[in-house]
């Protein structure tokens, strides 16, 4: 690493010279020099970078097995998990030749998150970053400090708790399908360029940009059940809170390099890179937590007063007993975080599936439609509605299977120890391939491949785990002692969402060539997501 640290030096010092040499970019990092210097440091990035093999032993020392070629996309590294011979094992050579370790069988990950948890904790570059962002949250601590805020946060994830917010989860659901039934009577017609094409449109037909919606929906939501208030942004694009989670999580590559060079460079030390975008993080970042600590403080004050009553997250955490102001506003700041981020790009990858694959979201339409009250009038939905639509329960997980919902993870070997009879040095860094996993067809068989939401239907082998023989062949939540909390709550919410949407609308892609998803671009800095959005071709089925 001492290599990585000095070559990272070099570049940031090189980047505050080339500022100034030219001033006048200074408000633009990504302009003549930005560029210069990002292909100097791309091209360093990327020595050494895409080589796996088989991880072996001999006499106590590993051998390389035959590396394949070096990839040219990072997000590839997903589908060498089959390309590779292996038992659970495969060395990567990473930036800068950096070697990490991917963990990919059921048994390997059973061990590393379970059996011996504890001897891995999350790399501290990511800790430090995410803990600067967003606080010392459940996801970011270890040990006894984790296990403290999961038992003090569990009574707001309870099962019987997520049971009660089933109704808000359809209301609000309910919502937003009103208001898109209305912006889809407004643009009816009206036909607009996607990738610089323009594809012809039905008259009762109009192009929405879905993605932005699906922001706004869930983080109210969130602001409903989390914290017992709607911000209603899905009213107001310029809501503050709107645009500062847009703004961490903007999928454009000036923030996935803002990203990058906060893993390298010292907290203290970042605010002297002349980068536009870490100035918009960091007022974004102070936005989401100011706008936290006046919910707990009026909160607190109804507690006070005994005239706390509210059933949502955030006043569970207060009526533990168990946070001060600071570590309440660390919680919150993630939940919300967690809570709409993931559940918006559930929904777009949900959206972006079911107009690949029609005849499932024609199917997934009718059960809803047979199932459900409309979203027009005002019966209440329960869990149990939901529940007895098996349908709607496997398109769910076969999305969040099939599509990157998360990527991988990490974590960093904190004592000598060992993974399948394989030594494992301190310091050893782990990468949790979870798309990869997904994709493997030693778990899954040998459609792995193919989106087939009937894998998880009741009657077919092993359905509740979509046909897999192990629970770690699932890993959108995460497994063991650190396995999400909110799994529960997303699940709800998503199939809720999910149902309004398809129950309500038909639609397809506006332009057609993104139905390869290889012409779908994503990008992204704490989050990946489609650089230009998802235009999609909407019409109102009547009926329902």
């Amino acid at each position: 690493m001492g290599t990585v640290a000095q070559l990272c030096a070099i570049a940031s010092v090189a980047s505050i010279l080339s500022i100034g040499v030219f001033p006048q970019y200074q408000q633009f990092f990504f302009g003549s020099p930005g560029y210069v210097l990002a292909f100097v440091q791309g091209t360093v990035f990327s020595w050494g970078n895409g080589r796996y093999c088989e991880m072996k032993r001999r006499g106590g020392r590993y051998k390389d097995g035959k590396s394949p070629p070096p990839l040219k996309a990072h997000n590839l590294i997903s589908f060498r998990i089959n390309d590779i011979p292996n038992t659970g094992l495969i060395k990567y050579l990473y930036m800068f030749n950096y070697e990490l370790l991917m963990v990919c069988s059921p048994n390997a990950l059973r061990e590393v998150l379970v059996t011996k948890c504890y001897d891995f904790e999350k790399p501290k570059p990511l800790s430090r970053l995410a803990i600067h962002f967003f606080g010392l949250g459940m996801p970011f601590v270890e040990g006894d400090a984790h296990k403290f805020q999961r038992k003090m946060m569990a009574p707001a994830f309870a099962f019987k708790h997520i049971k009660d917010l089933y109704p808000t989860f359809w209301d609000m659901s309910t919502e937003i399908a009103r208001i898109l039934t209305e912006e889809v009577k407004k643009g009816a017609g009206t036909p607009k360029e996607t990738n610089g094409t323009i594809s012809p449109l039905a008259p009762d037909q109009a192009v929405l940009e879905i993605v932005r919606w699906w922001k706004a929906i869930t983080l109210d939501i969130m602001g409903v059940a989390g914290m017992g208030q709607d911000f209603r942004s899905r009213y107001n694009e310029s809501h503050p809170l709107r645009q500062a989670y847009f703004n961490l999580f903007r999928p454009n590559w000036e923030a996935a390099y803002a990203v990058f060079v906060r893993l390298v460079v010292p907290v203290w030390a970042f605010k002297y890179i002349p980068i536009k975008m870490n100035a918009i993080m960091e007022e974004s970042r102070n936005t989401i937590r100011d706008n936290c600590l006046q919910l707990i403080r009026t909160k607190s004050a109804q507690l006070a007063q005994n005239e706390l009553t509210d059933l949502d997250i955030l006043s569970c955490a207060i009526q533990s007993g168990g946070f001060m102001e600071q570590g309440l506003i660390d919680q919150m700041t993630i939940f919300l975080l967690a809570g709409h981020e993931s559940s918006s790009v559930a929904m777009t990858w949900a959206t972006y599936a079911l107009c690949q694959y029609p005849k499932v979201q024609s199917r997934l339409r009718a059960e809803i439609r047979a199932n459900l009250p409309s979203p027009s009038g005002d019966t209440k939905v329960t869990s149990l509605d939901i529940e007895h639509i098996p349908y709607l329960t496997a398109v769910c997980s076969e999305v969040m299977r099939f599509y990157d919902v998360f990527v991988w993870t990490f974590r960093e070997a904190v004592v000598d120890t060992a993974v399948l009879g394989q030594k494992i040095p301190k310091g050893t860094q782990l990468v949790i391939p979870v798309s990869a996993v997904h994709r493997d067809r030693k778990i899954w068989g040998d459609d792995a491949n193919t989106f087939n939401p009937d894998r998880w239907m009741p009657g077919e082998a092993n359905s509740s785990l979509g046909g897999a023989k192990s629970n770690f062949a699932f890993m959108t939540f995460n497994q063991g002692p650190r396995i999400c909390i909110g799994e529960s709550f997303a699940r709800a919410e998503f199939a809720c969402l999910l149902a309004a949407w398809v129950g309500r609308f038909e639609f397809e892609l506006n332009d057609p060539r993104e139905l390869d998803d290889k012409n779908y671009i994503l990008a992204g800095g704490f989050g990946v997501g489609p650089v230009n959005g998802l235009d999609i071709k909407v019409r109102i089925v009547d009926g329902w």
